[in-house]
């Protein structure tokens, strides 16, 4: 039984994602349990899928924690599975506020380029901004919104509702997504691409959000093909196997005290990114 294997050992799995701040937790957390308390960490790499698919492993303790669970709307089943009598226990914030947005390089927010006006959704309805952001990805027919796949969302229905000609563009890993960006941004070439704080990008790279409609509840409650407005603000929530205070109890107690922020979050990723930190 791995579940009970575990339970018995004296290591503490730590659930990452494949997005670098997930990493940045981990890191600090794993550092704390190992250097100051001599608790064993392993650090559990998944593919997330951005649902609750993603979190089985936390029902049977093959996962201990999850330090950063983002959620766009609270459902039905985060009512079934997390709550203090639950397969899953909610140990509190992660610490910082998360935005989802889309964004475009500040050198096209500039009076050359439409009229100063390519930080606002409703200039993308024109002919010549979708003919602008074409590429052979759109067959040149329309314009390119690039996103990446495993966050995979409602944008191309999103797109279609506010009545622009743009075709969203997965690109599989965010590692890809991010070698066209530096590529276009060095050339200073035209990129609309989808992107979220915190983030590495943002303590080297000048990026202008897009304003889109604003948010409402109603908006995204629904049919997701339905939405046309801008994203929810997300709070992160670290989660626990039910089992983990009990098992780990003072593992418990450091990450629930746990919390970073986004600030030292951007930092320490661009030391990963651009200076080697391990």
């Amino acid at each position: 039984d791995p579940a009970a294997s575990l339970a018995l050992a004296p290591t503490v799995a730590l659930l990452e994602h494949d997005w670098l701040a997930s990493a940045v937790d981990n890191w600090v957390v794993k550092f704390l349990l190992e250097e100051q308390l001599g608790i064993g960490v392993k650090r559990v790499g998944v593919d997330d899928l951005l649902d609750w698919g993603s979190l089985s492993p936390l029902f049977n303790g093959t996962v201990t924690f999850d330090l950063e669970y983002w959620e766009y709307q609270p459902d039905a089943w985060y009512s079934s599975a997390v709550g203090p009598s639950r397969s899953i226990h909610d140990l509190g914030p992660s610490g910082f506020a998360a935005s989802v947005g889309w964004y475009v390089p500040s050198y096209l927010v500039a009076p050359q380029y439409f009229d100063n006006e390519l930080d606002y959704w409703r200039t993308y309805r024109r002919a010549d901004v979708a003919a602008f952001f074409a590429t052979a990805a759109t067959n040149f027919t329309s314009g390119e919104w690039s996103g990446v796949s495993p966050y995979y969302g409602p944008e191309q229905d999103m797109l279609r509702n506010l009545g622009l000609n743009f075709t969203a563009v997965w690109y599989e890993q965010e590692k890809l997504l991010f070698e066209e960006f530096h590529r276009r941004y060095a050339e200073r070439r035209p990129i609309f691409m989808y992107l979220y704080t915190p983030h590495w990008v943002f303590s080297r790279f000048n990026l202008t959000r897009v304003s889109l409609p604003a948010y409402t509840a109603q908006c995204w409650e629904g049919d997701p093909s339905k939405v046309s407005c801008d994203y929810p603000l997300i709070i992160p929530r670290k989660l626990g196997w039910a089992q983990a205070h009990t098992r780990h109890p003072l593992a418990s107690a450091v990450v629930q005290n746990f919390a970073i922020s986004e600030v030292d979050q951007e930092a320490i990723m661009a030391r990963i990114v651009f200076d080697g930190l391990p």
